[in-house]
């Protein structure tokens, strides 16, 4: 098989008996007890101890308005948010352009607005502990080494300017300037040719999470491709330059990086995921303000100041495993790398590693585990009503180990893997696709808009990193 088809499994996975044969249930079933694990003690007994009294929440921690190249107010960009019953979100508005206006806005009588100081007070504004949870956050534009999401766990713990591309040109540069901060920097569309991510610079204290997916497209590697009709397919060359910037590539370094989803929404649309709706129109030049007040006026009507054209189509959503919905439960979540990132469904997704030989000693998505026997890897999916799960795919960082086709809404799979050897570490994960029926709803189903004719809506885990010791 060559290396083109191969790497495109990674985006979409033949559903044909040729491609992968259907594995069946009563295999995988006494793959657990075959390890002699208690005959009360069942693999979804484990997995759900894993996961007491953590309840799965949703959200979209990437999107912008008006106050860099985006549509709406931030008071807006909350209100859709509520819309799209969301649990969490953050606008994330460019500092470049923040900056450039000195991060302020002049009124009529001469007196500044600041933007930023704008942006986190409708943070604090739209928090509400138990039904609404907001972030503080903003985009770092780096052209050269890759585009990070910035997100503070504290509103009122925040810097009084911000980095940006201009003023701190490297990524040492920006967590330099971080440290006084709790924060988080999260790279997305990282294979998205003109801003492609460098790799070569990590930080584990803050590069906690990455956004798989987006508006862009997936990320996953360079042959899922942000732009594939456009650049990687169309301009094969370049495939070899961006292959070094995919999760897939982050992977294969060994990074300890969690996943989610984000829709990067220009139309101040958090947890939009297919073409959006916009809230106004394109401002004509004739009518740009130039006063602060005629600033805020229009962009509370929706309307937009960039003259480029909103990109791309659906967006991803972020789910965060966490013990209740507050700022702090969701920001420990999210840290702690307990997360899942999908194409804009909300299925309920567990995945776990335990000890087979002393199944109490186990870990979540995100967590890094410690065992002295074979690890068992356990993943169960509640699709929403309409949909159906099509595969589970287990892997150890880019190798595929196990496939399930087509198993039951709810099933636990389990699947021990025989060839970590002691002292090794396995980066285990898993991808999840689900056939959903298009809606009829505001933003219809995620991969309708997509250029390349897939089925399937996609659920990747964050990694769980398993040690064999002696």
């Amino acid at each position: 098989m060559s290396e083109i088809p191969r790497r495109r499994d990674f985006l979409k996975l033949a559903l044909s008996a040729a491609a992968t044969a259907a594995v069946p249930r009563v295999l995988y079933a006494r793959g657990a007890g075959a390890l002699g694990l208690a005959g009360d003690r069942t693999p979804a007994n484990i997995l759900d101890d894993l996961y007491a009294g953590l309840q799965l929440y949703w959200g979209d921690l990437h999107g912008h308005t008006a106050y860099s190249d985006g549509y709406g107010a931030p008071k807006l960009f909350y209100d859709y948010g509520g819309i799209k019953n969301l649990d969490f979100c953050g606008v994330s508005d460019h500092s470049e352009w923040i900056n450039y206006f000195q991060g302020t806005l002049p009124m009529a009588d001469g007196s500044p607005v600041p933007l930023w100081k704008g942006l986190v007070q409708e943070v604090n504004n739209r928090y509400v502990p138990g039904r609404f949870v907001t972030f503080p956050g903003y985009e770092y534009t780096n052209d050269q080494y890759g585009h990070r999401t910035i997100v503070f766990a504290n509103p009122d713990q925040v810097p009084d300017t911000l980095a940006s591309s201009v003023t701190h040109p490297t990524p040492p540069d920006l967590w330099q300037f971080l440290e006084p901060y709790t924060a988080m920097t999260i790279p997305h569309h990282v294979t998205r040719w003109g801003s492609l991510m460098d790799w070569d610079f990590y930080n584990p204290v803050t590069d906690r999470l990455v956004e798989i997916y987006s508006k862009w497209g997936n990320g996953a590697s360079v042959w899922t491709g942000y732009e594939p009709m456009v650049k990687y397919l169309q301009f094969p060359y370049l495939r070899p330059l961006a292959a070094a910037s995919g999760v897939d590539a982050m992977l294969d370094r060994g990074y300890k990086i969690g996943i989610l989803a984000g829709t990067d929404s220009h139309q101040g649309h958090p947890g939009s995921t297919s073409r959006d709706h916009m809230f106004g129109k394109i401002t004509p030049e004739d009518m740009y303000p130039t006063t602060g007040e005629q600033f805020l006026s229009l962009v509370e009507h929706g309307y937009r100041f960039d003259h480029r054209e909103p990109a791309g189509g659906g967006g991803g959503l972020a789910g965060v495993w966490s013990s209740e919905l507050t700022r702090e439960s969701v920001w420990q979540a999210l840290y702690a790398r307990r997360t899942i990132g999908t194409t804009g469904i909300r299925p309920t997704v567990k995945f776990g590693v335990v000890d087979a030989g002393t199944p109490s000693n186990g870990a979540t998505m995100g967590n890094e585990l410690t065992i002295s026997g074979v690890p068992l890897l356990l993943a169960s999916t509640k699709p929403v009503a309409g949909s159906n799960v099509t595969q589970v795919i287990f892997y150890n960082a880019n190798e595929r180990l196990f496939t399930v086709n087509f198993p039951g809404s709810g099933d636990t799979i389990s699947f021990p893997d025989l060839h970590l050897g002691v002292g090794e570490t396995g980066c285990y994960r898993v991808l999840i696709l689900i056939h959903q029926e298009p809606t009829d709803n505001l933003d219809g189903d995620s991969l309708l808009h997509s250029p390349l004719p897939q089925l399937e809506e996609q659920v990747w885990t964050s990694p769980i990193w398993v040690t064999r010791g002696a």
